[in-house]
C-alpha cells in the first residue's frame, strides 16, 4: 500500500511539479522507496519545463540507467490530473503507513532481542500522535481563493453532458431512456460525433448499471444494434460482502467502489446509473433533501476525481399538476439541484415514435436547443429539426400564470415539505425555492401563512425556519 501511495504522490510531482507541492508537504523524506527517493532528488534538481512538469527523458537520462527503463512510465500509467486534489489524503494514508511499519518492525525486533528500549517506544508513540492528528484533521478547512487554479469546465457532450460532475436524464415509463443511454455508451466506445456536433467525440470506456433489463436479452442486443464497441463497457452486477455468496447491490454511498473498476479504465469516460432509484439505498428516503444531497456526495467525490460524467437516468413522479418541471423529477427537488445538468425525455403528443430530449436545467452553459429522434431497427435516429421549447412545454404543462393566492399555496406547501425533518437555513430555502422559479417575496407570503418560527442559530449564526407544532 505505501509502495503504491509513494508512486502516486511522486508521479503527480513529475506531472505538475509546483502545483503538486502546493497539495502538501513533500520531500525527499516522504519516500521510503530508495528509487522513488533517487527520482525525487535528481527531478528537484533538474527542475520542472515551461509546462509545469518534469521532463522525463531528460531526468531518465540523468540516473544513468540506475532507475529500470520502464519504472517511470510505471508511475505515470493511469494518474488523472483531476486526482491532484487527493494529495493530501494519499500524504496522510502514507505517513499512517509508515508509522505502521516502523512499530511492526520495532516489535519483530523486540521479540527476537527481549528488548524493547523506551526511548524508542516512546519516539514511536510521538509519531503516532503527530500522524493520527495529520489524518484527522479537525478543525475549520480553508485556503486562499488565489491557490486555487482555474479550471476550464470539460465536456463529454459539449454545453450537455459535462465532465467530472452528475447529470440527470429524466422522463416518463417508455419515452426511451434506457435507449438513449446506450445510444451515448455506444457513440462513446467508438468515438463517434454527435448528433448535434460534426467532430468526433471523446473515445473512451463507459460503466454500465442497470437494475431494470436483462443484460443477454436486452442490454447487449441494444449496444450490438447502436454499433457499441462492447468490449469496452462494464456491466457492473453488484457486490460482494467478504463471507457472503450473495450478491448486494451497489449503492451510490459506496462509490469508492468504483475505483476498483476504474482503474483498469485509464479511459472511462461515462458511468451509467439506471434508475437511479435502485442504486440509492433500501435506507433512504428520496423524499428529504438533506438525505438525497448526503448520499449523492461519494458518487459526485468519484466523478470529480476520475474527470468522469455521471448520468443518473430516472423516472418523473406522477404528480402532473405541478407547474413547474423540477418538481416532476423524483420525490424531492434536491435530485435535480445537486446535478449540474438535467434533461427530460418526452414523446411528441402528435406522433408518439417522435422522442424529445429538452434541457430542464443546465447551470455550466447556456442553455442549448432540444433535439429529436425515433427508435428505428433499436437505433437512435434523430432529425435535423432542433427544439426551441422549455421542459414544461415538452411534458405539456400549460404555461399558464397561476393566481397570486395559487402561487402562495405552492409556496406554502414546498415551505411543508422542505422543512417536515426540522429547521432549515433561510438562505438555503430561499436558494432552494428560486431554483423551483418561486420568488422570495411569495416566500415570505407563505411564511406568514404558515406561521414559521424563525430562530437564530448561536451568536451571528444563521437564521432559521421551522414549523410551528400546529403544522408538524
Amino acid at each position: 500500500m505505501s509502495a503504491d501511495l509513494e508512486g502516486l504522490i511522486l508521479g503527480h510531482c513529475l506531472m505538475a511539479w509546483a502545483k503538486t507541492h502546493k497539495e502538501g508537504k513533500i520531500s525527499s523524506r516522504t519516500f521510503s522507496r530508495k528509487e522513488n527517493r533517487d527520482i525525487y532528488l535528481a527531478a528537484k534538481k533538474q527542475g520542472p519545463g515551461e509546462g509545469g512538469s518534469i521532463d522525463v527523458a531528460m531526468l531518465s537520462q540523468s540516473l544513468n540507467s540506475s532507475i529500470p527503463a520502464d519504472y517511470i512510465p510505471g508511475i505515470l500509467t493511469g494518474i488523472p490530473q483531476s486526482d491532484r486534489r487527493n494529495v493530501p489524503r494519499y500524504l496522510k494514508q502514507l505517513t499512517l503507513g509508515q508509522v505502521c511499519g516502523k512499530i511492526s518492525r520495532f516489535l519483530q525486533d523486540g521479540v527476537e532481542t527481549g528488548e524493547f528500549p523506551d526511548e524508542e517506544a516512546e519516539a514511536l508513540l510521538q509519531e503516532v500522535i503527530s500522524a493520527q492528528k495529520s489524518a484527522a484533521g479537525s478543525g475549520l478547512v480553508s485556503r486562499r481563493i488565489s491557490e486555487i487554479d482555474p479550471e476550464p469546465i470539460e465536456w463529454l457532450w459539449h454545453n450537455r453532458i459535462p465532465l467530472g460532475k452528475l447529470s440527470i436524464l429524466a422522463g416518463d415509463p417508455g419515452t426511451g431512456k434506457s435507449f438513449f443511454s446506450l445510444f451515448m455508451a455506444a457513440q462513446i466506445t467508438k468515438g463517434l460525433p454527435w448528433p448535434d456536433i460534426g467532430a468526433p467525440t471523446m473515445k473512451g470506456s463507459v460503466i454500465l448499471m442497470s437494475a431494470e433489463d436483462d443484460a443477454a436479452d436486452t442490454i447487449r442486443p441494444r449496444l450490438d444494434a447502436a454499433g457499441a464497441d462492447v468490449r469496452k463497457i462494464v456491466l457492473v452486477e453488484g457486490v460482494r460482502s467478504p463471507g457472503k455468496n450473495e450478491i448486494d447491490p451497489f449503492c451510490v454511498e459506496n462509490s469508492d467502489l468504483l475505483q476498483d473498476v476504474a482503474k483498469d479504465l485509464p479511459d472511462l469516460r461515462l458511468v451509467i446509473l439506471d434508475p437511479l432509484s435502485f442504486y440509492m439505498g433500501a435506507g433512504i428516503d428520496m423524499a428529504k433533501d438533506n438525505k438525497v444531497r448526503g448520499s449523492l456526495e461519494p458518487l459526485q467525490r468519484f466523478a470529480a476525481d476520475r474527470k468522469v460524467a455521471i448520468l443518473a437516468v430516472t423516472h418523473l413522479n406522477k404528480n402532473s399538476a405541478m407547474t413547474q418541471a423540477l418538481y416532476r423529477v423524483r420525490d424531492s427537488l434536491a435530485f435535480v439541484a445537486t446535478a449540474r445538468s438535467s434533461w427530460i425525455l418526452s414523446r411528441d403528443p402528435e406522433d408518439q415514435e417522435v422522442r424529445r430530449f429538452v434541457p430542464l436545467k443546465c447551470n455550466l452553459s447556456i442553455k442549448p436547443s432540444g433535439l429529436e429522434f425515433e427508435i428505428q431497427e433499436g437505433r437512435l435516429v434523430f432529425s435535423e429539426n432542433r427544439l426551441e421549447m422549455s421542459a414544461e412545454e415538452s411534458l405539456h404543462i400549460p404555461e399558464i400564470e397561476p393566481e397570486p393566492g395559487l402561487r402562495v399555496l405552492e409556496a406554502v406547501e414546498f415551505l411543508k415539505d422542505a422543512l417536515k425533518e426540522g429547521p432549515e437555513p433561510v438562505t438555503d430555502l430561499l436558494k432552494l425555492a428560486e431554483l423551483a422559479g418561486i420568488h422570495e417575496k411569495l416566500m415570505r407570503s407563505a411564511k406568514k401563512s404558515l406561521n414559521l418560527i424563525q430562530r437564530k442559530t448561536g451568536y451571528q449564526g444563521k437564521n432559521t425556519w421551522e414549523l410551528s407544532e400546529a403544522d408538524n
